[in-house]
């Protein structure tokens, strides 16, 4: 996880979800960066970001998400934007993305 937030909110936040590694007091360019230094080792990267400044590291990303209250430069930039504010419908979303695609395999594979 990064953010710009203080390191205080940011362990409570990475805490409350189970997340092992982050980084807090990220500037935004900075947050672009790590992302593009992440996809060269080859990970695959999901941004979620809600502002003016993570525009930047939205676009970077593999997957861009934007919550409901976004910036619009946020929104636009994006590749899906959520109807909530709330980050465990991240988990509802991918649920439903492996289950498309599951579908969408069985499909092509009858045919």
């Amino acid at each position: 996880m990064l953010t710009g937030d203080s390191e205080n909110a940011a362990h409570k936040i990475a805490n409350d979800l189970g997340i092992t590694k982050y980084r807090s007091q990220v500037l935004p360019e900075d947050k672009a960066i790590i992302i593009q230094e992440l996809k060269d080792e080859g990970h695959q990267v999901i941004m979620v970001g809600d502002g003016i400044n993570d525009s930047p590291a939205l676009s970077a990303a593999d997957v861009s998400v934007a919550m409901r209250n976004s910036s619009d430069i946020a929104r636009e930039v994006a590749d899906i934007s959520l109807l909530s504010d709330d980050l465990y419908d991240l988990v509802t979303l991918r649920k439903l993305s492996v289950g498309m695609l599951d579908k969408i395999n069985t499909n092509y594979r009858q045919m």
